[in-house]
């Protein structure tokens, strides 16, 4: 599988899961592939062309005569067209419902099994039963439902011209899977880290629908999404709007932006660019970007008036460089692992001379951190050099490292209480507050390699969870930062051992579905498994990275690179493999 640049937007198919069944929603005409192996790569998937065509919804106006259960079941069919703002489904309505209902407010995603039911109640109600599979808020983020969940609304119908109508209904808009997996498209819009100098991806459902390159720019300006909101910033100006759509000719996505824009500073002007550039770069309609203001070049120091997609490789999310490689640990000492070779590295770690338990190496490939055999220091130092305690507990978690040489763990105590802590390149420990977590134990914890979100595998009740946090800067360097908004990221996964980041928007995940074997999953944050790859018996741990190919070591000691559609051997008589972060 080529390279494919971050931030492509995806047609996903989505998996839900019943009692112990995985269900494939559908492979549509226009929709991609779904990957089976090779490197994980951020927003996988084909770019959007406006030309594209789907399977467009066709739905029936009202039958005269209808019952109240076969209008009902007519507005939800119909509610898939969203077209012309719902007519076809505000025919359905009478004309005072149709002023009053809200379709903004979020999407109810249901399945289409057995178990939907339409009941009439005292002749002019009907109750509308299902599977709940997840919701998509006004502003795009997809949430699973828990596992089991249903979903009930209630409709009130009125006879209007001796025609029965729905008089009154739930706000928003109730679709099933498969409408979803054919007219919405996940895609990433994205924002800065708190320094402003890398982007972080905001992946979120959008209408499929022509003008994509408009609803981008628009939902762009709005802001990033309330769960991201902590953790992120952009370099628009307060009150920057768009002056117009943004049309695509030939390649060239034009953006007429609003005078606001023009208070940028000359680094804000680089950075709302590359905002603009990578999120319109996943239409693969757009080779290039002009910005302007009320017609006029916006001027950029960074870049030319037309700026091509592969402009702004800097603030690149994945935040690894182009030349990483892996590690592992094999007898006892630290090497590389470059084209399946592997080279032990010089220093004590590279001599076998310290205990590497869960070893974890920095972004930039300069700093390593170990824990003790017992699990209760973490030490920290430079990779060829020696390493000094910075923390002391009970039971630490595998460190992680994000880009700015923060490392990251967790402690859990003789209780089951954990604690997040981060130890910054000055050595100072800090205890990271996690308001939701309540008594949930961590198992699994690693910060995204920006520094911007967490993710976590807890358990609580025997009952593994997997979240992503957004992870909000401390008011100064005296002020921990706090991990909030946790999201829930895990209703197909019956069983979670062990997360790691594979992309700036996706998560490897080692874990099972039903009764199943261990797997790896790669999942979006938008909540959705997008591949599994079974594992080898044993396997123990599961290692990706933006760009790299996934890796698994098992229990005996062997460690398998995905090439394709199958798990390739590449080293004996390890005990861990890893990328930087």
């Amino acid at each position: 599988m080529s390279p494919r640049r971050p931030g492509r937007l995806r047609t996903r198919v989505l998996i839900r899961v019943l009692p112990l069944v995985v269900v494939g929603a559908a492979a549509l005409s226009g929709c991609a592939q779904i990957p089976t192996g090779g490197p994980v790569h951020s927003g996988r998937g084909v770019g959007y062309h406006e030309q594209d065509s789907y399977v467009r919804a066709l739905p029936a106006p009202p039958r005269p005569g209808a019952p109240p259960q076969e209008i009902v079941k007519g507005f939800l069919d119909a509610s898939a067209s969203f077209e012309d703002g719902y007519a076809v489904a505000r025919q359905f309505l009478t004309p005072s419902a149709s002023q009053g209902w809200d379709p903004g407010t979020g999407v109810t995603v249901y399945a289409v099994d057995p178990f939907m039911a339409l009941t009439l109640q005292h002749n002019d109600q009907v109750t509308f039963d299902a599977h709940h599979v997840a919701t998509i808020s006004d502003q795009g983020v997809y949430d699973p439902a828990p596992p089991q969940a249903s979903v009930r609304a209630t409709f009130t119908l009125a006879r209007v011209g001796g025609q029965w109508r729905i008089s009154n209904l739930p706000d928003g808009v109730y679709l099933t899977d498969i409408d979803v997996s054919r007219a919405y498209l996940s895609v990433d819009v994205y924002f800065l880290d708190p320094t402003g100098q890398v982007l972080v991806p905001d992946t979120i459902f959008l209408p499929r629908t022509l003008g994509m390159s408009t609803a981008l720019v628009k939902r762009l300006l709005s802001g990033p999404s309330a769960w991201l909101r902590p953790a992120v910033t952009t370099a628009f100006p307060v009150g920057t709007a768009l002056a117009g759509s943004v049309p695509v000719v030939n390649g060239l996505a034009e953006v007429d932006l609003t005078q606001a824009a023009l208070s940028a500073t000359p680094k804000s002007r680089d950075a709302l660019s590359a905002q603009l550039v990578w999120t319109l770069s996943q239409l693969g309609d757009v080779r290039a970007v002009r910005i302007t203001v009320g017609g006029a070049p916006f001027s950029v120091s960074g870049a030319p008036v037309i700026q091509p997609v592969d402009s702004w490789r800097g603030f690149d999310p994945s935040a690894l460089p182009s030349d990483a490689v892996g590690y592992a640990v094999r007898e006892g000492r630290l090497g590389s692992l470059s084209n399946g070779q592997f080279s032990a590295l010089s220093g004590p770690a590279g001599a076998g001379l310290i205990t590497l338990v869960d070893p974890a190496v920095d972004p930039r490939a300069q700093r390593l951190a170990v824990l003790s055999a017992r699990r209760t220091r973490l030490l920290v130092g430079p990779i060829g050099g020696s390493l000094s305690e910075v923390l002391h507990g009970s039971a630490l978690s595998a460190p992680s490292w994000d880009d700015s040489s923060v490392v990251w763990v967790t402690d859990t105590s003789p209780a089951g209480r954990s604690t997040v802590w981060q130890v910054r390149a000055d050595g100072k420990a800090m205890r990271v507050p996690v308001p939701r977590l309540g008594g949930q134990s961590i198992v699994s914890a690693r910060i995204s390699r920006d520094g911007t979100r967490m993710a976590l595998v807890t358990t609580v009740a025997g009952v593994a969870r997997l979240y992503v946090g957004a992870v909000a800067p401390g008011a100064g360097l005296s002020e921990p930062p706090q991990i909030l908004s946790l999201r829930r990221l895990d209703p197909a996964l019956t069983s979670i051992k062990q997360v790691t980041w594979a992309a700036a928007d996706q998560l490897a995940v080692l874990g099972a579905v039903g009764t199943g074997p261990d797997s790896v999953y790669i999942v979006g944050l938008d909540g959705q498994l997008v591949v599994d790859e079974p594992g080898q018996p044993g396997t123990v741990a599961v290692a990706a990275a933006p760009q790299q190919p996934i890796m698994i070591v098992t229990k005996d000691g062997q460690v398998y690179e995905l090439a394709g559609h199958r798990w390739v051997a590449m080293l004996t008589k390890a005990s861990a493999a890893f990328y930087p972060g």
